[in-house]
């Protein structure tokens, strides 16, 4: 607020209130309370307002919409500092405390938010005691349904370092009703303030029909019964002995090959289960695994194989949340340990209505159900021919003299199984297993993927782990495969191949693949000619018989016509250019060298454009590996991909000659805009100008701001950067947008003539060049002179960018790039 009659103090309001009625509150003020005001903004022309994401989206606990009934704790030091204050920015009110203050120290403490029904949470967020020095350093965190079986998060979170500055920790996806903060250190004495981040009540958690009977007696089935008194459909939650018939279902055997299984008629969402024993003896199951399968024949394990933990007396519930819910019409549980004997209750929860179609990452393609034949399914060797690939199925068992895996001739790393999908499919998991008759097990495997089955490419881990064979040979491991082709988690293969790097006795493998084709990996027009000659230009040609239409993909040579594009210089000012008339999506690029004569690129860059003035590097200037021979090709996925309208290839090394062929992939429909957090503003392209670069000091003339592009070089006198003239915390480099603009991410380097970078730094922002607002955090730099490093700064409207180094290397030197969307928003 104010200090004086007249003067004025303003404040942006990030994000921006869209409403009816405004209404200002005074919270202090001198002599009495007396104000004017003015109000900014626009009454035309914005959207509504816009749905906040859930990890943004607070349940009310400083709000008031969470009940002071629904605020619970441990202990508290007296009715002064009940649970109730605990509300994140709450006040000393009265003798009403600034925080929930617990009447011990020690680690037995806890505060309790009851969010009312059962929510998503994201995240959560702390603070101190308002008027106090009295703060929680680090807790943890637990989450219950019910308020008495509560789970706990895997680690301890950080708290806070005084009274009022907010924490928050994201806590990932969590389904809840009731939150218990347990602090484990704290300064002078426990007191805390809280908020939780969420989604209001989960829609999908409804009982569905165990113990209202609402699922008949036919549905329920198991793999045996003790007798008809012990029947499968005693297996419903909190069933009691009645006469004869006892408190929970009985298997006959007790091993692993019992199972309990429910019929829901049709395909549902489960998204929880609860447990008991058997009610009228000690008997209960202490862990088991789920099934599930839309045709009561095939099959798949939860999370791959994960074991549930079950039951440690006759009457106690205990729950497991599904993450990811399973969609499936019939639901098994496999025991896999027991107390006296198997016998178990339970109930499921979800919804039978909105369930959709099984989640791609999911979704099984089948290796296990057989869709993909036996012809589908090859291998670099096999044993004998009762060892083929096609025995490399999920769960497959051995049958006559066919095995229960693929196993190898030969134990080396030159062994692999590959398997055709049939058609190019977006891949998001594998899972494996050893071999079901003998013990046999791939240890670890690296993962290939290809769209033609002849270029391969690498995941780019050593290797991926398969479970521990050796104490469960049935057990799978499910791989999660690491992609991001636009917009989603994808990766675009049409075969994908295991690479065995380890073994026990014979290499014996069986797998799965899950989820279906990517609908944007077409061939965009360069080896079929739709893309036409006049839209293939280039910086050079060594004559009109290796010009750029000459570098289409498979191109050969014809009379005097060579085989590729060849550049009149060999440097890396030359570049080869496709124009596809219009923005396009391009998720892959092919290269390979002259056809005619021993001429290739060995390494490029791709700048891309919307109108063939301002060119943008992709990833930063990342130089892609191109060719070492004359016709074989070498692929590339592009994550992200680029959406533009003008792609450019630069070499930077090449054999003999710069030349080259290629295809690029993508789709031209679909495209959509950059979306704005990956849309550059122009200090890398030249589109923000020098003048629009400032700084509080330089070095000299030559380390001037307009040094600080992104992946700028030092050019004559002119360094790879701007270099302060001191090195102390009072420098800034600013960057002028021109116009008010959402900014999403920033981008620094070090210095890129001498070993010198900022390793942190701070952001401020402004509308007017004047007023600058700060984010409440200190920014990561950068550890080298090249590596690019990005932040995240939510969404703020601003022109004006002030970078504010904190510590540097050698000496303050940087370069920068801004990311969001010019909006034309009056100021």
């Amino acid at each position: 607020g104010n200090s004086d009659r007249d003067s004025k103090v303003s404040h942006i309001l990030e994000p921006a209130i869209i409403a009816r009625y405004v209404r200002l509150r005074p919270q202090s003020w001198y002599g009495h309370i007396s104000m004017r005001l003015e109000l900014y903004g626009c009454r035309k022309g914005f959207n509504p307002p816009p749905k906040i994401p859930c990890h943004e989206h607070s349940l009310g606990v400083q709000s008031g919409f969470i009940k002071d009934s629904q605020m619970s704790a441990s202990t508290i030091w007296d009715i002064n500092h009940g649970a109730e204050n605990a509300r994140l920015n709450g006040e000393k009110i009265g003798s009403k405390t600034g925080a929930w203050s617990a009447r011990y120290n020690n680690a037995e403490q806890w505060l309790q938010v009851d969010l009312g029904e059962l929510s998503e949470v994201y995240k959560v967020a702390t603070q101190g005691r308002q008027d106090l020095n009295q703060w929680v350093k680090s807790y943890t965190l637990a989450y219950s349904r019910d308020g008495a079986l509560f789970q706990y998060l895997p680690k301890v979170l950080s708290g806070n370092k005084d009274r009022d500055t907010v924490q928050f920790y994201s806590v990932g996806k969590i389904y809840a009703r009731y939150l218990r903060f347990y602090p484990k250190t704290w300064f002078a004495h426990i007191s805390m303030r809280v908020e939780v981040y969420g989604s209001p009540p989960v829609k999908c958690a409804a009982p569905l029909g165990m113990k209202d009977k609402s699922i008949p007696d036919k549905s329920i089935t198991a793999s045996s019964e003790w007798d008809a008194n012990h029947s499968p459909d005693r297996s419903r939650l909190d069933t009691a002995r009645q006469d004869k018939k006892t408190g929970a279902w009985s298997a006959r055997h007790n091993n692993r090959a019992q199972w309990l299984q429910i019929d829901f008629g049709k395909a549902t969402q489960v998204t929880g289960i609860v447990t008991q024993g058997r009610n009228d003896s000690n008997q209960w199951v202490q862990g088991y695994k789920l099934e599930f399968s839309q045709d009561n024949i095939h099959f798949e394990s939860y999370e791959g194989g994960k074991v549930l933990k079950g039951n440690s007396d006759r009457d106690s519930k205990v729950s497991h949340i599904l993450e990811p819910a399973i969609i499936a019409r019939y639901v098994r549980l496999r025991p896999q340990s027991w107390y006296g004997h198997i016998s178990m209750r339970l109930e499921l929860y979800g919804c039978r209505k909105g369930t959709g179609f099984i989640p791609c990452h999911e979704h099984s393609l089948g290796v296990q159900s057989g869709f993909i034949k036996d012809s589908q399914m090859s291998a670099s060797t096999i044993w004998d021919i009762n060892h083929g690939a096609e025995n490399a199925r999920l769960n497959g068992e051995k049958i006559g003299s066919k095995t229960g895996a693929w196993s190898a001739r030969y134990n080396n790393a030159e062994q692999w199984l590959q398997v055709d999908l049939g058609e190019l499919s977006e891949v998001y998991k594998v899972a494996t297993q050893g071999r079901q008759d003998l013990n046999q097990w791939v240890k670890s495997y690296t993962l290939a993927y290809s769209r033609d089955g002849a270029l391969f490419q690498y995941l780019p881990k050593k290797s991926l782990q398969s479970s521990d064979a050796g104490q469960h040979l049935r057990a799978w491991s499910y791989i999660t495969v690491p992609c991001s082709l636009p917009h989603t988690s994808e990766k675009d293969c049409a075969h994908n191949r295991l690479y065995i790097k380890g073994s026990s006795f014979t290499f014996s493998y069986r797998i799965g693949f899950v989820a279906p084709p990517v609908k944007c990996a077409a061939p965009l027009g360069m080896k079929d000619k739709s893309i036409p000659d006049k839209s293939i230009t280039a910086s050079s040609e060594w004559d009109a018989n290796h010009s750029p239409d000459r570098s289409r993909l498979d191109t050969a040579r014809q009379d005097k016509k060579t085989g590729a594009w060849s550049a009149r210089h060999n440097n890396r000012a030359q570049w080869l250019q496709i124009d596809f008339g219009k923005a396009t999506q391009v998720t892959g690029i092919v290269t390979q060298g002259r056809n005619d004569s021993n001429q290739w690129v060995q390494g490029y860059k791709l700048e891309f454009s919307q109108d063939n003035i301002h060119f943008e590097s992709y990833e930063g200037g990342k130089v892609l590996k191109g060719n070492s021979d004359r016709d074989s090709k070498v692929s590339h996925i592009l994550e992200p991909a680029i959406i533009a309208r003008y792609v450019r290839l630069r070499p930077q090394s090449w054999y003999g000659h710069i030349s080259m062929r290629l295809e690029l992939y993508g789709c031209r429909k679909g495209t959509g805009f950059i979306p704005c957090h990956e849309h550059s503003l122009g200090v890398q392209s030249g589109f923000i100008k020098d003048s629009q670069m400032s700084a509080s000091t330089i070095w000299d003339i030559n380390h001037g701001a307009e040094n600080a592009r992104l992946n700028g070089e030092k050019i004559g006198s002119k360094t790879g950067a701007w270099s302060a003239r001191y090195n102390n915390a009072e420098q800034w480099l600013q960057v002028d947008l021109g116009e008010l603009s959402e900014v999403y991410k920033v981008a620094t380097q070090g210095r890129q003539d001498l070993n010198q970078w900022v390793k942190s730094y701070t952001l401020a922002y402004s509308r007017d060049g004047a007023l600058f607002q700060y984010l409440p955090k200190l920014l990561s730099g950068n550890k080298d002179r090249d590596t690019v490093e990005f932040n995240s700064v939510g969404k703020i409207h601003a022109r004006y960018l002030r970078f504010y180094p904190k510590t540097w290397f050698g000496h303050i030197s940087m370069r920068v790039e801004v990311y969001g969307c010019h909006k034309g928003m009056a100021s």
